[in-house]
């Protein structure tokens, strides 16, 4: 790499850097991480016109053209280049029998996703097209976490149809990250340091659901989807509406009261993912890169003064909103505010994506997302249209499915709860059902399980 290929040079966030520490540390675990979309195409497909529209991509957006190396100072920055060679496969299984073939296209995208990224060498994409039949394709985006959101996942897939459609015509330029990186360097960090040592003050200890283990950072996931039903969904969001409350603020209320019930603690925390995407950036909402953030979430069950569910939700997101201006500070910088070493080991990220899919005239359905971290206990709520589920992702060596699965149970026991009975007190509600207790003794510390 010479000084002429380089296009320009960027500094990398917080989240970034730590993508990439975990990244290193757990070099020889499984390939954390990695993120990817999936999508089935029906219809006539113009494969060559699919990877022109993926090279134009590659061209229009710095991040995809991006890698991670140490600068003179040891400093880790983001080098774009001027060009990258486009990372694309094509495989036809069409000629095989129905039951064969959907085996071999399982092994290639488990292979796609396992198959590991240097964060020294461009790209950090790879495009897979599966052909399955004439009029059928599964096409595969793998993309390092580092370089990319979720948000930024679905805007590039408006695009690649925008780009198809046009057999290669341009779309307007993309706003540039560079205008990100310089807001984020005026942000006042010591006004945020002193916001999220007030939020976390008095926090007794992290809030753990397995006991501590840095080898957990080599453990693989497994993964099972929770779909709540219709009724409960509906009541949901028309409670949330009459409330004035979001339904991301229902689900961290109940995975606080979860968590309270299993641990025995009363004050709980755990990680969830914010977008980073700050509206006084021009065009952020458009801007592709990687501007997620991961930060602490406190619940606390005031059960001195019994505390309504619903008051404690209005709370909840009083307290979260007044942090909202203070989400660029990385996770590391929040827990030496606190005076902690570790904080958390559940994540919770709630997707809703603007525009998530819609795709214009290109022929996409069974539009699959994702990525694989390493926290014991991983929750993911997706909402869209009628429907909410919840994937959710665990370390069987330090949470088993059992445990998982009473938790679970537990957690959906609690939106029903705050939906059909608002006014009960926090410390009156049922989390866990006496089979769900004997599944899960043992959480956490090796404390009791709380009623």
């Amino acid at each position: 790499m010479n000084s002429a290929s380089i296009e320009c040079v960027l500094p990398v966030t917080a989240m970034q850097e730590g993508l990439l520490f975990h990244t290193q540390f757990a070099e020889d675990g499984p390939n954390f991480y990695a993120m990817h979309l999936s999508a089935l195409l029906s219809g006539p497909l113009d494969a060559a016109a699919l990877r022109l529209a993926c090279e134009q991509l590659q061209t229009r957006h710095q991040c995809l053209r991006a890698c991670f190396r140490e600068n003179r100072a040891n400093q880790v920055v983001q080098i774009v280049l001027r060009d990258a060679p486009l990372a694309w496969r094509q495989v036809d299984l069409a000629g095989y029998p129905q039951s064969e073939r959907a085996e071999r296209l399982e092994r290639l995208t488990e292979a796609a996703l396992s198959e590991r990224f240097d964060p020294a060498k461009p790209p950090l994409s790879r495009y897979l097209l599966v052909r399955l039949a004439p009029d059928q394709h599964r096409f595969i985006i793998c993309t390092y976490h580092a370089v990319l959101d979720g948000w930024s996942s679905w805007i590039l897939l408006g695009e690649l149809a925008q780009l198809y459609d046009r057999h290669g015509a341009a779309l307007p330029a993309p706003p540039p990250p560079e205008d990100f990186h310089r807001w984020l360097a005026k942000q006042d960090r010591t006004a945020a340091q002193s916001a999220w040592r007030a939020a976390l003050a008095g926090l007794p200890g992290p809030t753990l659901v397995a006991p501590a283990d840095p080898n957990r950072w080599l453990a693989e996931s497994e993964k099972f989807r929770v779909e709540l039903p219709a009724e409960l969904v509906t009541q949901l969001r028309d409670f949330a509406r009459s409330r004035g409350l979001t339904l991301n603020t229902l689900f961290q209320g109940a995975l606080g009261l979860a968590l309270g019930a299993v641990t025995g603690q009363s004050d709980v925390v755990f990680g969830t993912a914010v977008t980073g995407r700050s509206p006084e950036v021009p065009g952020i909402e458009s801007m592709v890169g990687m501007f997620l953030n991961s930060v602490p979430v406190r619940v606390r069950q005031d059960l001195s003064r019994a505390e309504p569910i619903a008051a404690m939700l209005a709370r909840l997101q009083a307290e979260q909103s007044r942090l909202i201006a203070h989400h660029h500070l990385g996770l590391v910088d929040i827990r030496q505010a606190a005076g902690q070493a570790e904080l958390f080991d559940v994540h919770l990220s709630f997707l809703n994506f603007p525009g998530a899919g819609t795709t214009g005239g290109f022929p996409m359905s069974d539009v699959k997302t994702g990525v694989r971290t390493n926290f014991t206990l991983d929750l993911v709520v997706e909402s869209s249209g009628n429907a909410i589920n919840l994937d959710v992702a665990y370390i069987p060596a330090a949470f088993s499915r059992e445990r998982t699965q009473a938790f679970m149970d537990g957690l959906v026991r609690v939106l029903g709860a705050v939906v059909a009975e608002p006014e009960v007190p926090v410390g009156r509600v049922e989390v866990v059902s006496a089979g769900e207790r004997a599944a899960l003794v043992g959480l956490g510390d090796g404390g009791p399980v709380a009623g």
